[in-house]
């Protein structure tokens, strides 16, 4: 089992953003550097570097970043360059598209997770096409 600091942070990286416990942010949300939420997004999440959900962080929108770490609770898709980590207290209700995947005992996830390289989405006539050429 993973302890706190491995789900809930990101080791060697200073997180740049906040959004506090308190905080309310509806629209797009676009950051550069490892970014924090311990308050509520209505919209999508856009970061080039991680993202840290808090435990009391919640997001109802789709997000990307190169590592997800779940603490909170989530309504959209995660999508993944690196890795994707869901902690004991993280709830998914989506879709996960990522290289790797960490699910702690006592993590809640409903979706389909999707591992490859790529760890970006593909419709479902691009992957049966690409079904098709690989026979």
């Amino acid at each position: 089992m993973l302890s706190r600091k491995d789900t809930n942070e990101t080791p060697n990286v200073k997180i740049k953003s906040i959004i506090g416990q308190d905080a309310v942010f509806e629209g797009t949300l676009y950051a550069k550097e490892t970014t924090r939420v311990d308050g509520l997004i209505k919209g999508d999440v856009k970061i080039e570097g991680a993202l840290v959900l808090g435990v009391s962080g919640r997001i109802s929108g789709n997000v990307t970043a190169s590592t997800i770490m779940v603490g909170g609770s989530v309504e959209g898709d995660l999508i993944a360059k690196e890795k994707i980590v869901i902690s004991a207290t993280g709830k998914v209700n989506g879709n996960l598209h990522t290289k790797k995947l960490i699910v702690d005992e006592n993590a809640v996830f409903r979706g389909q997770c999707f591992m490859d390289d790529e760890a970006a989405p593909q419709s479902a006539a691009a992957a049966k096409s690409a079904e098709a050429q690989n026979e």
